[in-house]
């Protein structure tokens, strides 16, 4: 039970649209959570300890603890503090549970997913007018809530970009690529695989494309099936630079993808956020940075590791990627699992934000998932010979 809680949990946090203030059920919702969360840490703290080393679990609470003193320092806020609560429980979970986590996570984001591709259709289909408006952090867009999708709307058009449940079609296509980065045994979890990839695509979100990319590369498949696929994706991104797509949508799709890749665009910033961080690198301190918010100012919008240098400095950033190095066990798993790690974080370049529950819950149970397959599948080889 206390599994399915710490999935849930993770995905409510993740910024969703239920977690929005103007949400109907915003209060009852937020109250159902938070006593589920102080349920979850009180079992994990005094009923779950006993099977764990203390010494190991006192290391390892001292190492999150010095992380989120160092890193957050001057940007304490009270999310950062539940998800660094929400940390201590991750580091109690012994192999058996993160084994089960990641699975039940894997299924429970295809099923949000189902449900969402089902209604992204009969919108697409019916194009209704009867749905629900939310607003957004962003000026002049809203959501667009309809059954179990929200979309994002402009004030010119609706940009028809799947997210499920989601804030952004990026943030999914990001969580999406994430759990599908630790998946190769292809054997199990077929038809959520489908559902995963189908709307991983369909985010046209640049991250999903990225770790995919990286995915392919790395993965165990023959090469007459790396080729087939090859040229299926060159044949893509020939249909991404058409004509045809460059009028879709107000050419949102033809830039988000076509665009950004053939010019190896892939950091987001606008040109106000590109002029102070020109000055900052010039007379700024690069070690420990400015120690505040680059988007204070509403009109700076960047998502950008430069952003990360800017607030906490090139010493912020080590401290961040070296937690993450910790927190996934880098040293102790196996290269092929290494690699994977390091690809996760690449994705700090486009989500500085990565401090979060359920980029967290991906990362250390995909981690062993992986590792248990591949010990699983080299034991069954020697047994063999």
């Amino acid at each position: 039970m206390n599994s399915y809680l710490l999935v849930m949990i993770a995905i409510y946090f993740q910024d969703t649209f239920f977690s929005i203030r103007e949400f109907k059920y915003f209060l009852p919702m937020r109250i159902i959570i938070f006593l589920l969360f102080v349920i979850t840490f009180l079992y994990y703290v005094f009923f779950y300890k006993k099977n764990l080393s203390i010494k190991d679990i006192a290391f390892k609470m001292l190492i999150v603890t010095s992380f989120y003193i160092f890193y957050f320092f001057n940007f304490f806020t009270t999310k950062n503090l539940i998800v660094g609560l929400y940390t201590y429980i991750l580091i109690f979970l012994n192999r058996r549970d993160k084994n089960k986590i990641y699975i039940l996570l894997y299924k429970g984001l295809s099923y949000l997913c189902f449900l969402g591709l089902v209604s992204y259709i009969f919108f697409l289909i019916k194009k209704p007018s009867n749905y629900a408006i939310l607003p957004t952090v962003k000026e002049g867009w809203v959501f667009v809530q309809y059954w179990a999708i929200i979309l994002l709307k402009s004030s010119e058009n609706i940009l028809y970009r799947f997210q499920s449940i989601f804030s952004e079609p990026g943030e999914l296509g990001t969580i999406i690529g994430m759990i599908l980065l630790f998946d190769e045994n292809y054997k199990k979890l077929k038809k959520e695989r489908i559902v995963l990839i189908i709307s991983g695509v369909l985010t046209f979100s640049l991250a999903f494309y990225i770790f995919m990319f990286f995915k392919f590369l790395i993965s165990e498949i023959n090469l007459k099936k790396k080729f087939l696929i090859v040229m299926f994706l060159f044949f893509c991104f020939g249909f991404l630079g058409s004509s045809y797509v460059k009028n879709i949508n107000g050419g949102e799709l033809y830039y988000r993808v076509y665009v950004r890749i053939k010019t190896l665009n892939f950091n987001r910033k606008n040109k106000e956020a590109d002029l102070i961080l020109k000055e900052f690198y010039k007379n700024g301190n690069l070690l420990i940075g400015t120690r505040e918010k680059v988007n204070k100012n509403f009109s700076v919008d960047i998502s950008s590791i430069e952003s990360i240098i800017y607030e906490k400095g090139f010493l912020g950033l080590s401290i961040l990627i070296l937690f993450f190095i910790f927190i996934s066990n880098f040293f102790s798993v196996d290269k092929k699992v290494k690699i994977r790690i390091i690809i996760f974080l690449l994705s700090i370049y486009q989500r500085p934000n990565i401090f979060q529950m359920l980029y967290l819950l991906i990362l250390i149970t995909g981690v062993r998932y992986y590792q248990n397959f591949y010990l699983e599948r080299r034991m069954k080889e020697v047994n063999y010979e």
